[in-house]
């Protein structure tokens, strides 16, 4: 059927293939595939205003241009985004109206009126379960976040969304998960940190906004002002501090059926101290991220997050580590990078026996007392050393050892 109308092509005649998958660039082009990126800020408001103003394009009443503008911002370039929000409101004269499209989350508009969401379902719908278990995840995430792909990686182990297979190791088989994901530009290349020379990622909003309407129900992401109001049946929540309001803990000890709970925003270091109590109700916890928060310890109720595998408490004030972290045998990532008031660690270590991933880099007062520097492995401290799972550990200036590990695995107790 496709190959008919071609039997009488002209010579020199052009096949142009759109699509979102490098896999099917790589398969059918010819020639080097051309990225397309998003339209520019001017070309943007003109095409969303002659779509909503497609008969007066010249006349726009200027409280609306200044809500419309304020739209076109949401669409991020995307042409199919500009035109359907345009439709829409082409015949909306109300300000109230305009207000109401640039206030909502896109998932959250009549999907009857608004398809745009719709049209990018195909691109999921496609995807196998294991990678919709991970896309899906990246709901919790702020819409703007820029994304370390070793760190998404870790919190996708944590939750059981990567199952080992064959010879290869969890990580092996999560960073295939990103990169299926990448190519089929779930994400898309950001920069290159100049902290830690990492790449960082970002997920168009659009993407964004199609991960909360398939996790509807079980994920939320949600500022810390409106905490309150929140249903207590999400599994998976992300807190953001955009604002100097200090977070309801006594809110977020009703979450029992919690399993991860990240906070974001800049004003997460008015975190100040954790209630005593509060991981005695979270029991179902798998990962916890407190990292840029300005806490100096951390409860001993911790002990009672059995399922815990993830932990970061990175850029924090932490001083010591209470001893029931050890009884956390499921851990398989503690970060503990930047702790710079950290002065020393629990005897009891080596309880941790799935732990997998271990960071003090840049905790300088905890460096100053391991001997890592000069001979490394034959120095590392015994509780340490008999984590026989542990395949990567940072623990110096941006110094890691995961190859050395994953070379020397089992050797070091």
């Amino acid at each position: 059927m496709l190959r008919v109308p071609f039997n009488a092509r002209a010579y020199g005649s052009k096949i142009i293939v759109t699509t979102r998958s490098e896999v099917v660039c790589f398969l059918m082009g010819t020639i080097p595939a051309h990225s397309l990126k998003g339209l520019s800020d001017t070309d943007c408001w003109s095409l969303f205003k002659s779509r909503a103003f497609p008969y007066s394009s010249s006349h726009v009443l200027q409280n609306l241009e200044r809500i419309g503008k304020r739209i076109v911002i949401k669409c991020q370039g995307l042409p199919l985004a500009l035109k359907a929000l345009g439709d829409r409101l082409s015949h909306v004269r109300d300000e109230n109206g305009w207000a109401f499209i640039s206030e909502s989350e896109i998932w959250e508009l009549p999907q009857d009126k608004i398809d745009i969401l719709q049209q990018l379902r195909r691109s999921y719908q496609q995807l196998p379960s294991h990678l919709k278990q991970c896309f899906g995840y990246c709901s919790i995430f702020p819409g703007d976040h820029e994304y370390n792909k070793e760190s998404l990686i870790q919190l996708w182990m944590a939750e059981g969304f990567v199952q080992l297979k064959g010879i290869k190791q969890l990580e092996d088989l999560g960073e295939d998960n990103f990169d299926d994901l990448l190519t089929r530009s779930f994400f898309h290349f950001s920069h290159t940190d100049p902290f830690d020379d990492e790449p960082r990622y970002i997920m168009h909003g659009l993407i964004h906004d199609l991960s909360q309407l398939v996790t509807h129900g079980d994920y939320v992401s949600i500022n810390a002002s409106r905490m309150s109001s929140m249903s207590r049946r999400y599994r998976h929540v992300s807190i953001t501090c955009d604002t100097p309001e200090l977070v309801d803990f006594r809110t977020v000890s009703e979450f029992t059926r919690v399993r991860s709970l990240l906070f974001f925003g800049g004003y997460r270091y008015n975190i100040k101290k954790i209630p005593h109590d509060l991981f005695e109700k979270l029991k179902s916890l798998r990962t916890l991220d407190l990292s840029h928060t300005s806490i100096t310890e951390l409860p001993s109720s911790i002990g009672n997050s059995k399922h815990l595998r993830f932990l970061d408490l990175s850029w924090t004030c932490i001083q010591i580590l209470p001893d029931t972290i050890c009884s956390l045998c499921n851990l398989q990532t503690l970060n503990l990078k930047k702790c710079l008031e950290l002065r020393t660690l629990p005897d009891n270590m080596s309880s941790l026996i799935n732990l997998r991933h271990f960071n003090v880099s840049y905790s300088t007062a905890l460096l100053r007392i391991l001997p890592f520097s000069d001979r490394r492995f034959l120095d590392l401290p015994k509780c340490i050393r008999n984590l026989i799972n542990l395949c990567d550990i940072d623990i110096s200036l941006g110094t890691s050892f995961r190859k050395f590990f994953r070379l020397l695995k089992g050797s070091l107790a």
